[in-house]
This record gives structure tokens, C-alpha cells and sequence, in this order.
């Protein structure tokens, strides 16, 4: 594929979104851990799930930190109250697996009034439970004997941050977060995000990270055809 069919592809995916790439902006930066990285020992698996899980040990998500750049991963960044151009019809419903005794991906994108499919591969049972952060939504507990189910809209109708569990398997943690999903960003591995794509205009960026909590209200001004970097949000000792 050569470069201008690279070109041609993303203006295309822009296009599709109702988004004229001249007239939009991008929000990037980085987030980052100060202070000492906490050790985060792996999860047990008691004997009689780990035939179940397919393992003994679960990697421990609540906190990873590369040892290099201090870079947090998996932190939840939002651009708030943007209005952009409708979502087009037809969008694929997000999933989220159980497999191995896991929430995979570990942070679940849900758009405002969309469904979500979970999946149970495991040969053992699972349970989808939520806790909405701000109360905005139903919470839900939703056990998963069968591989896959469909959970209806009604559990993520407003947008806000839900905490994933499963009872039955107390380390399986993860988030759902129900936001328009082209104004929110995950951090990758040494903590760095981006959000393209993003109307012009002055915005609250919300800054989560479930160990770590929240940085909420940050001001960014987001102009056309410009990258705006907000650098090093820092969670930790200051």
C-alpha cells in the first residue's frame, strides 16, 4: 500500500464520521507516574478455577507502569461535552471477553445508548457486575454461564465511567466507559494518548486511572488543523 492510498483511506474513516480533517484538531500528551513504582504482585488463581482459567497466576492490571518512561497505561482520558456531528448508523457493538479469568480489553468503549456483547469462553461461570462511578446509570449483575450474551442499551444510556467486576472472581476488574467514542482516549504502554479528529473549541478534559483516581476539569483549547499537547499529566506524590 503506498502512502497515498494511506491518505485516501484516512480521509475516507474521517469522512465517514461527518469530519472534514481541515477543520478538525488533535489533543495528545502523556501520563505519567511520579515517585517510586509500586510492586503489583500477580493474582492466584485458587486450585479448583485454574482449570478454568487455563492458568495459576493473573497478571495484576490495577497499576502498570513502564520502568523506562513511567508511562501509565490504561489511563481513561476524555475530552468533554464536545458536539460532534452524529454518529453514523450501523457502528459495531464493543465486546468484552472473560476469557483466561480476565476483562479483556481491561477498558471497555461503549458510545452513549449502545449495547455491549460479553463473552464467556471459560469452562466455568462468570458474572458481569457494575458499579456506575457517578450514578448515572443502572448498575447491573448479569451471570454468564453461556459463551456470549448481549447486554441491552439501558445499562449505558448517559455517559460516565462504570467499574467492571466479576464477584465470582474478585481480582477479574476492568471499566466500561460510555462516551462518544472519538473523544476519548486509553494510554498505551509508556502512557502516552491521542485524540484526533476533535471540533474546534475550548473543553474539560478528564483524566482517570482506576489505582490512581482522577484529575477532572482541565482546561484545553483545541484549534483547527493544530495538535494541541497537554505534555505530562502526573498522578503520585507531587
Amino acid at each position: 500500500m503506498n502512502m497515498r492510498h494511506v491518505w485516501l483511506v484516512a480521509l475516507c474513516s474521517l469522512a465517514a464520521f461527518g469530519i472534514n480533517a481541515a477543520d478538525e484538531g488533535s489533543l495528545k500528551g502523556s501520563v505519567k507516574l511520579v515517585g517510586d513504582i509500586p510492586e503489583m504482585k500477580p493474582h492466584d488463581v485458587p486450585v479448583k478455577d485454574q482449570a478454568g482459567c487455563n492458568c495459576k497466576q493473573i497478571e495484576n492490571e490495577e497499576l502498570i507502569v513502564d520502568k523506562a518512561t513511567k508511562g501509565i497505561k490504561d489511563a481513561i482520558i476524555r475530552i468533554m461535552d464536545v458536539k460532534g456531528p452524529d454518529l453514523p448508523a450501523g457502528q459495531k457493538v464493543p465486546e468484552v471477553d472473560q476469557k483466561g479469568c480476565k476483562f479483556t480489553p481491561h477498558i471497555t468503549i461503549v458510545a452513549p445508548g449502545s449495547e455491549l456483547v460479553a463473552l464467556n469462553p471459560d469452562k466455568l461461570s462468570h458474572n458481569i457486575h457494575t458499579t456506575p462511578l457517578d450514578l448515572e446509570n443502572q448498575q447491573m449483575n448479569v451471570i454468564m454461564i453461556e459463551e456470549k450474551k448481549t447486554i441491552k442499551a439501558k445499562y449505558f444510556e448517559k455517559p460516565e465511567i462504570i467499574q467492571l467486576q466479576c464477584d465470582l472472581h474478585p481480582w477479574m476488574k476492568g471499566y466500561i466507559v460510555v462516551h462518544d467514542p472519538r473523544y476519548v482516549a486509553v494510554s498505551a504502554a509508556d502512557g502516552t494518548f491521542e485524540i484526533k479528529g476533535v471540533p474546534p473549541g475550548k473543553y474539560k478534559v478528564n483524566v482517570f486511572q482506576g489505582n490512581q483516581g482522577a484529575q477532572d476539569g482541565i482546561d484545553v483549547e483545541i484549534k483547527a488543523g493544530q495538535a494541541t499537547d497537554m505534555g505530562e499529566i502526573k498522578f503520585g506524590k507531587k
